[in-house]
């Protein structure tokens, strides 16, 4: 028997940057690969639909959708989520007798309905917010010992706070169910595991922002002789938001520096991908490495995150994926010595002594001035960097001293 598993489709929405692709476009081909895998059943873990002024855009593709996969013998299970929780309801009215919607009362659907193989238990949100645990609610006596049985849920996990059904992975583990499927955090994987149970947060089968990075797609799960199997993630998602590093260490010269961004590229977008559904990809570039000449880097870099770039990867069946780099930031290692300088006379080896100050964790009137004045520094160098305490302040200083001394040394080479 074999399941596939989604969530958060969130149709009506579309993916950033990438007007083209939308989430029910992802709904369509989440249908096409259930029936190309000949599933016998949907499981959908909430946020179906974006919001509830959605229901005109989601009611048709829904309709279409489990319609097609009734033709195909495949039943659709689905929970409400905290976006969809009253729209889902009203659309599920309209759509064929072969979808079912948990209420908002724990309750089971053992499938098939005829002769059971597997017993799903679900819940759906009854409102936007739900600031307790479902899972107090829990009714154990729907357990069956001789039924492989899985949690269909959205819920937030190991966050007590959240206003959207908080749930602790503890919880979840104490119910001895196979696996738990869950919906509302949109990054895909594996949550948890204990004493033969397993919990899963399915994630956006649509890359949806930026903050989304990776592959994204659904679940197949195959049950042999009353046995799960580990669940396997197929890609769906058309769009996938990436982070990628280009190192330049040991590059020295003009033309070895724009030779060691260029091959980077070009080794990313020879990758064999096998993602059949995608089709373009956002990159956040960062150069790294260490350099005697970190001016020359920013200069070239900035030169060719303002040239015309047009990238295209070949997956492995041919076809081309479009890659845009849409951002991109320094993570420089600058080669000097410290040590050495510090040794000389003015302002280079002024410079140099306070960052060993700094690097030494020194608390002199100095140190303590220069790191209360930050706001340039935190500007130009740290993007990269969270300012959280006094000791990512100083690692900045550092960082930005060691950088700002480097293109000086490179400065005086350069006119003597």
């Amino acid at each position: 028997m074999k399941i596939l598993a989604t969530a958060d489709i969130h149709i009506g929405r579309r993916s950033a940057s990438f007007e083209s692709h939308s989430s029910r476009s992802a709904w369509e081909r989440i249908v096409e690969k259930a029936i190309s895998e000949k599933i016998d059943l949907l499981l959908l873990a909430g946020d179906i639909v974006d919001e509830e002024n959605k229901f005109f855009e989601a009611v048709g593709p829904l309709e279409r959708g489990v319609s097609k996969l009734a033709e195909n013998r495949i039943q659709t299970v689905a929970v409400a989520g905290n976006h969809d929780f009253d729209v889902l309801k009203r659309i599920a009215k309209k759509l064929p007798s072969e979808f079912k919607l948990f209420s908002n009362e724990w309750s089971y659907i053992d499938f098939p309905f005829e002769s059971p193989q597997v017993r799903i238990i679900g819940w759906s949100f009854p409102e936007a917010h739900y600031k307790t645990s479902p899972v107090s609610e829990f009714k154990k006596e729907f357990l069956k010992n001789d039924l492989p049985t899985f949690g269909l849920l959205h819920a937030d996990l190991d966050n007590s706070s959240s206003i959207y059904a908080p749930v602790k992975s503890s919880e979840l583990l104490d119910i001895p169910l196979d696996l738990w499927i869950l919906g509302h955090i949109h990054k895909p994987g594996f949550c948890c595991e204990s004493g033969g149970t397993t919990v899963l947060y399915c994630g956006s089968p649509q890359a949806l922002d930026s903050s989304e990075t990776g592959i994204h797609g659904s679940w197949i799960l195959e049950l042999k002789n009353g046995k799960l199997s580990k669940p396997s993630l197929i890609p769906i998602s058309s769009v996938m938001y990436d982070k990628y590093s280009i190192s330049i260490s040991g590059a020295e010269t003009e033309e070895e520096l724009q030779t060691s961004i260029y091959d980077g590229i070009k080794t990313y977008c020879d990758r064999e991908l096998s993602e059949t559904c995608l089709t373009e990809i956002q990159m956040n570039l960062t150069i790294e490495g260490e350099t005697s000449h970190p001016s020359l880097v920013r200069e070239i870099s900035e030169e060719f995150m303002n040239s015309e770039k047009d990238y295209s990867i070949k997956n492995t069946f041919g076809n081309e994926i479009q890659l845009q780099i849409s951002d991109y930031s320094l993570s420089l290692r600058p080669k000097i010595s410290v040590e050495k300088l510090s040794k000389e006379s003015g302002v280079l080896g002024v410079m140099a002594k306070l960052i060993q100050k700094l690097e030494r964790g020194d608390e002199s009137e100095t140190v303590e001035a220069l790191m209360k004045n930050t706001d340039d520094i935190i500007q130009r160098f740290g993007a990269e960097i969270p300012i959280k305490s006094n000791e990512d302040t100083r690692r900045l200083l550092i960082r930005a001293g060691r950088e700002i001394l480097a293109t000086a040394v490179e400065s005086m080479e350069k006119s003597s």
